[in-house]
């Protein structure tokens, strides 16, 4: 009885979360870094969890964690209308960020491509 309940939860989370990706633009690593090497205003926001951030993120990137990007809107409003690109480990947690970020305006929104393990086994620049 417990297994097609579980099924669903692991369903309702996966198929959630793919969702939420799909609906934000792919960017690879390459569009990224000519963007922000453009000089144009954007936010690189890792919502991955403080002690991941602190082991290495995309340069120029700000923290957030998925769990608190709602309460902290204040602090990124000013990007509401501009390039916001997120990212975690993995994808989830970005879809997730994305979802609340989307629902509260935000217009420029991108998901950049492979997340955080993408962007380490490329051998990119990190911020340690």
């Amino acid at each position: 009885m417990r297994l097609p309940v579980l099924f669903f939860v692991i369903s309702t989370l996966f198929f959630g979360a793919s969702v939420a990706i799909a609906d934000t633009e792919l960017w690879s690593k390459e569009q990224l870094l000519s963007e922000k090497n453009s000089g144009n205003k954007m936010l690189i926001l890792d919502v991955r969890s403080p002690g991941e951030y602190e082991r290495g993120h995309v340069p120029g990137a700000i923290n957030i964690p998925h769990n608190q990007v709602e309460n902290r809107l204040p602090e990124i409003i000013e990007y509401k209308d501009q390039t916001v690109v997120v990212y975690c480990r993995s994808g989830r947690r970005a879809g997730m960020a994305e979802s609340v970020l989307e629902a509260s305006g935000f217009t420029q929104l991108k998901h950049l491509e492979g997340d955080w393990l993408g962007w380490e086994a490329s051998k990119q620049p990190s911020d340690l």
